[in-house]
């Protein structure tokens, strides 16, 4: 790959030095790691490599910030003590998988992530400079206009490392970039990642069994074994220094195949390389220990960074930024629109058909309350469905953004909560205007507003309700813990329908904490309070009278407004709910909690 040497013009940053000593870390009663060291410097490309379990991603989190808790040992930068705050802005991790935002084109995703990670101290062209210096090192400037859902394996991949590179951050970690690569792309990956280091930077990766022809690429190999370092030098390095301690490498072996082969076959010698690498206090090159040299420190502080703001743009300007991204997405995601248009027009006209002018029929009565509820059920499963099963996908792509300091998690929200609702009232609003004229609902404008009203907030709470869930579970899991709690609340709401006015107190105070329960009452009453007597073509109607009908509802001393706030208080509540679960989900302690759970849920296939 053509590596320009002029990345960043606009932007400068001084070099990043990553020292760790006697790291280790414990989960439950599994020690991962054991008092590990190492040194990584400015203008190398690092491999941290091993077998499956060995510590590499543990490692890797602990470097990267992303594990704090239950550590111990220390991680200097430049030869200070850590400072997160800092090491943030000067630092990007790179997840496993290559998420991108979709239904966006590179240039979209680079001006966007330029907008969010540079701010307004830099221009308009400046950050153009910045964009075209990236993709030209990245070898994207062809696929400017390309939508990120149409870019190879590979290229997706440097466009994910790409726009981290937007604020020129002087240490890269990502997490095994090769997988899923086939051999050509895998040496692209790490040819292009070698073109970086060349400009100063300090990159760090896990790997998993590299070919020999990529393997030789790496300035650094850290091998681990066990939680163990067992190897910490150059590439050329490792032939020589297992000779010397008895390990004679085949001729047509590749060193880093011979080092778990090694491992494999003889258990014993992890003690016996730690030991020897002083678990990785020791640096070899081309086959000679040396310890680790020191360099003059380079401060945290002289980074380029405004240590006065946690984030380069005001929340105002993210919020903005991130709306615009949204509605961008919704306005291109057509398929989904029309699905969605197609959903509610087809369920309302159902409906409509279904309880055909029932809404001033004594006869019929009964059935208009039936509709009412129908209509609640309808749009409570409609809403809450919808972000049970789709938002996980976006939780981990929210992951890396956040993590790498593009944005506020409170911004995120409030931009994510907004840009539903113009596809919330628009769906609402379309199956309204047809179930309530075909199901005979008075044309009056009040009680036309209040059913359109009390419904969208109905949407809404459903769609907290689902976002309160998405936002910490799987969508296997979220789906059947949502079902779980909806089916109950949906047939408390029920629970003495028809003769409501006899329930017991306690039977009172259930059917109050149900949200579908309130939006019943609050549509019901908004509808019947203050109707003449139905029409009942001269026979007798048990419930013609509506105010007999809202006193066997248990409904005849109420009206829409109390129902109406209570509804909006369970939004307020599921937003809330929301919000703590997606913080919670972002949080260390998730981390270390999924990492403690993992073999239980990889027994019981709970993974799914």
């Amino acid at each position: 790959m053509n590596d320009k040497g002029k990345l960043m013009k606009v932007i400068r940053k001084p070099p990043v030095e990553i020292e760790f000593n006697n790291i280790s870390f414990a989960t439950g009663n599994k020690e991962i790691l054991h008092s590990v060291s190492g040194k990584f410097s400015p203008g190398q490309l690092v491999a941290i490599l091993g077998a499956s379990g060995a510590g590499k991603t543990t490692l890797l989190n602990v470097l990267t910030g992303q594990l704090l808790s239950g550590v111990s040992g220390e991680v200097l930068v430049n030869q200070e003590p850590r400072n997160m705050r800092k090491f943030r802005k000067i630092s990007a991790y790179l997840m496993q998988e290559d998420l991108l935002q979709p239904l966006l084109s590179v240039k979209e995703s680079m001006t966007i992530a330029a907008h969010l990670k540079l701010g307004n101290n830099y221009s308009r062209e400046e950050k153009a400079v910045v964009i075209q210096d990236v993709l030209g090192v990245m070898g994207l400037e062809k696929c400017l206009h390309t939508k990120v859902e149409n870019l190879s394996g590979g290229e997706r991949k440097r466009l994910t490392i790409a726009l981290e590179l937007i604020n020129n951050p002087p240490i890269i970690f990502l997490d095994e970039p090769t997988t899923g690569l086939d051999n050509v792309a895998m040496k692209n990956c790490v040819e292009m990642l070698k073109s970086l280091t060349n400009q100063g930077r300090t990159i760090i990766c896990t790997i998993h069994q590299p070919s020999d022809s990529v393997f030789k690429l790496f300035d650094i190999v850290y091998f681990l074994s066990e939680g163990y370092c067992i190897y910490n030098g150059t590439v050329d390095g490792i032939v020589p220094y297992l000779s010397n301690l008895g390990f004679d490498c085949p001729l047509t072996y590749s060193p880093s195949d011979y080092i778990l082969e090694i491992l494999y076959f003889n258990p014993t010698s992890t003690g016996i390389l730690s030991k020897e690498m002083q678990n990785g206090k020791t640096l070899v090159i081309t086959g000679e220990k040396i310890q680790k040299f020191c360099k003059p420190a380079l401060s945290q502080d002289d980074a380029d960074i405004d240590n006065s703001n946690e984030y380069p743009v005001s929340f105002f300007d993210q919020f903005r930024i991130l709306l615009y991204r949204k509605f961008i997405q919704l306005k291109r995601n057509k398929v989904m629109l029309f699905l969605e248009m197609l959903h509610h027009l087809m369920c309302g006209l159902f409906l409509g058909m279904l309880f055909y002018d029932v809404g001033n029929s004594g006869v019929n009565s009964y059935a208009n309350v039936k509709l009412y509820f129908g209509t609640i059920v309808y749009l409570m499963y409609t809403h809450m469905l919808s972000p049970i099963l789709v938002f996980p996908e976006e939780v981990k792509l929210l992951h890396r953004e956040y993590f790498n300091r593009w944005y506020s998690l409170k911004a995120y929200f409030l931009a994510l909560s907004v840009s539903i609702l113009p596809t919330m009232i628009l769906t609402s609003f379309c199956y309204l205007i047809i179930v309530y004229p075909m199901t005979g609902q008075p044309m009056e404008s009040d009680r036309f507003f209040w059913f359109l009203l009390i419904n969208i907030i109905m949407s809404l709470t459903a769609d907290g309700f689902g976002y309160a869930i998405g936002s910490i579970l799987s969508p296997w899991h979220g789906a059947t813990l949502g079902s779980a709690i909806s089916v109950p609340i949906v047939l408390i709401a029920v629970y003495n329908i028809g003769h409501a006015d006899q329930a017991s107190e306690a039977a009172k105070t259930m059917m109050s904490i149900s949200f579908p329960y309130n939006a019943w009452v609050a549509l019901t009453t908004s509808m019947l309070n203050g109707r003449q007597p139905f029409e009942c073509e001269d026979i007798f109607c048990y419930f013609g009278d509506p105010k007999f009908l809202l006193k066997k509802m248990g409904m005849d001393e109420r009206d829409q407004y109390i129902p109406t706030l209570v509804l909006v208080g369970f939004l307020v509540a599921f937003k809330l709910a929301s919000y703590v679960s997606l913080r919670f989900r972002l949080s260390q302690k998730y981390s270390l909690i999924e990492m403690k759970l993992r073999p239980l849920i990889k027994l019981f296939n709970l993974d799914q």
